[in-house]
């Protein structure tokens, strides 16, 4: 008999799981007869045989509190793998620090990717699936995909995830694939060396120069990497759209504004000084009841609205 595998999932339950099943169904046939699940951990051989594992799982997860989890966004690991996901927002750290409790002892593997908390749709497509999925954008058009080039500096790494001609070659294709279905690709400002508000005008500029690409503030990020007034003027000559939410200064905890330590005046006076005036998208967590964190977020638009300077 061979080497057993393994893998560590939870299950998507009632209505949200079914939703997810079908969608899969639909993008992805082949699979269609995986359930839904976020991955703990990811598939691994298991040389010790499973009692042990099975024992040290019960032990360890007896001892972890129930927390919640919310889907957010549609994306995917191309080029680096076939894959679109739904990424997970609100519990994305506890899952993180859980993977890490997990990832240990019998369950114990070196994983070939940093591990990123998210809900396969669609797996193992080539490059003209990963194409089929842009051209949703027919359908519901969007005008901007906005790209990460690595990971943020906080969170474990593998050797290669901030390498910068790996993301050269990765924003490379992005670029044409949302080309031919009319979308522009605008990368994130995140904390780490390859998306700094500097190093990303470096990149567009000398790098990508004649290439439709351009840059995504997300004011909470910058506000994590130091001077959010300096990133907005760094960035202004190639700024295309936003990501808004707050925090402390200390972890990303995608508040509604006016609930960290954001400046938010000064923020919005910066961002109008430049010339900006496209789209401010919240990109807030669920802290609580839902219904009030839209409520505050609807309040704090209105009073960021409230900030510009009418000429």
């Amino acid at each position: 008999m061979g080497e057993l595998n393994c893998a560590v999932v939870a299950y998507l339950p009632g209505p949200l799981g079914e939703f997810v099943d079908s969608l899969r169904g639909r993008l992805n046939p082949r699979f269609a007869h995986w359930q839904a699940h976020v991955s703990i951990l990811p598939p691994r051989p298991l040389p010790a045989g499973p009692n042990q594992a099975l024992a040290e799982l019960r032990e360890k997860c007896l001892l972890q509190e129930p927390f919640e989890a919310e889907l957010s966004e549609v994306l995917t690991f191309w080029p680096a793998n076939g894959v679109v996901y739904l990424s997970i927002s609100t519990g994305s750290e506890r899952l993180v620090a859980l993977h890490e409790l997990l990832n240990g002892g019998p369950l114990g593997w070196v994983e070939p990717y940093s591990y990123v908390p998210h809900v396969t749709i669609a797996q193992e497509l080539d490059e003209a699936e990963t194409r089929a999925a842009l051209d949703v954008a027919r359908v519901l058009p969007y005008r901007f995909l906005v790209v990460h080039l690595g990971m943020p500096s906080a969170e474990r790494q593998a050797v290669d995830d901030n390498h910068r001609d790996a993301a050269r070659r990765s924003l490379e294709e992005t670029v044409a694939l949302a080309a031919a279905v009319g979308v522009r690709v605008a990368v994130e400002v995140i904390p780490n060396a390859l998306s700094r508000p500097d190093a990303l005008v470096e990149l567009v500029e000398e790098q990508f120069e004649g290439l439709d690409v351009g840059i995504c503030l997300d004011y909470g990020h910058a506000h994590l990497m130091g001077d959010l007034g300096e990133a907005i003027e760094t960035i202004s000559g190639h700024l295309w759209t936003t990501h808004v939410h707050d925090n402390h200064g200390r972890e990303d905890e995608h508040l509604v504004p006016f609930n960290g330590t954001i400046d938010w005046d000064a923020a919005m006076m910066a961002t109008q000084k430049i010339g900006y005036d496209g789209m401010l998208m919240l990109e807030v967590a669920d802290t609580g009841n839902p219904i009030d964190v839209l409520r505050t977020s609807a309040a704090a638009r209105e009073r960021l609205e409230k900030t510009f300077v009418t000429f």
